[in-house]
């Protein structure tokens, strides 16, 4: 994966983030030097989340992992939100998408990030009822015919 956020570090645009965990991925995003846009409710929206994924994703705990950063803007909300797609509608070098595992939530964050020169997708190994990211990744390339390359976990979707 690291490799790619090389590449896409070369590139115009900004660096986008759907699904925050505790940050982990954002500081490695954030070590390129690029600006990062990140969407994640936290806590505020672990209502929605099925109970297998466990204790919801604290703010203060990424929030202090990320703190000695200047290039991170922070949008609070459920990426299926009008207000992500307006947020998230600017020139991108590189999305990751890591957020809610349904097909269609999945779809949404690609097609709201479609426009990212390069977007890296969590998770495609998983496929089960509450893990729909394969299926979600195969419609959208279907629909885009971007370029698939898989790589242990990460889907790499290219132009």
């Amino acid at each position: 994966m690291i490799e790619w956020i090389e590449k896409a570090s070369k590139l115009d645009g900004d660096f986008a983030e759907i699904g925050l965990g505790v940050g982990e991925t954002t500081v490695k995003l954030l070590s390129f030097n690029k600006k990062v846009l990140g969407v994640d409710p936290f806590e505020d929206g672990w209502s929605e989340m099925p109970k297998s994924y466990g204790e919801p994703y604290r703010y203060e705990e990424f929030n202090n992992r990320i703190r000695n950063y200047n290039n991170f803007e922070l949008l609070r909300v459920n990426s299926l939100s009008e207000e992500a797609e307006v947020f998230l509608n600017k020139p991108l070098a590189l999305a990751y998408v890591d957020g809610l595992q349904y097909k269609g939530a999945v779809l949404n964050d690609l097609r709201i990030v479609s426009h990212a020169e390069i977007i890296i997708v969590d998770d495609i190994n998983r496929r089960s009822y509450i893990s729909q990211v394969p299926q979600a990744v195969e419609d959208f390339i279907k629909q885009t015919n971007r370029n698939l390359i898989i790589k242990d976990r990460w889907a790499i979707l290219t132009k």
